[in-house]
């Protein structure tokens, strides 16, 4: 089962869409801006994730996660059409939404389902070959565990200092 996207933009603006290394990467390339630009760090009670997850930054400002930007309650790159204005390179957690895929211990699909963390209108088509999404999953999870590492390595050795010293920490210059 694979869908088609609704344009209800649900994802694009209830959520916090965290980013990768990665992620912010493809896009400060792309559009040509740093990284300040484009993400900003957000707390627990502003990103509701698993207090334990990899990807809380231990700061001198407190225990904060980097995701997009927001305009408006709305992604910085979601455009009045509720398209998104950098489609070709957007983060990873946005190419894989809405599914889930789960692996065995031998990197076999064991499941596919949908996410129910917002009200995603998209439609579902019946016999589709999800082969992409599956590869987008399987990246996504490659530059989360690269990033991942990368805040652990912060959280252990340098935790409290600012967000100007982790971004130079995980090489992203401002």
């Amino acid at each position: 089962m694979t869908i088609e996207c609704g344009r209800c933009a649900t994802c694009c603006s209830v959520p916090v869409v965290p980013v990768s290394l990665s992620d912010v990467q493809r896009l400060c390339e792309a559009l040509d801006v740093p990284a300040r630009k484009i993400i900003r760090f957000y707390n627990e009670i502003e990103m509701e994730f698993d207090p334990e997850a990899d990807l809380w930054v231990r700061l001198k400002s407190g225990k904060l996660a980097m995701g997009l930007r927001k305009r408006n309650s709305r992604c910085i790159f979601l455009n009045k059409n509720n398209l998104c204005s950098v489609y070709r390179c957007r983060p990873m957690t946005c190419r894989t939404f809405p599914y889930i895929v789960e692996f065995d211990d031998d990197d076999n699909v064991c499941k596919v389902s949908l996410n129910k963390i917002v009200d995603c209108k998209c439609v579902r088509k019946i016999r589709s070959a999800l082969e992409s999404v599956i590869n987008d999953v399987r990246m996504e999870l490659s530059e989360d565990d690269f990033y991942y590492d990368k805040v652990l390595e912060w959280n252990s050795s340098r935790a409290g200092g600012t967000i100007d010293e982790f971004l130079k920490f995980i090489g992203l210059t401002f």
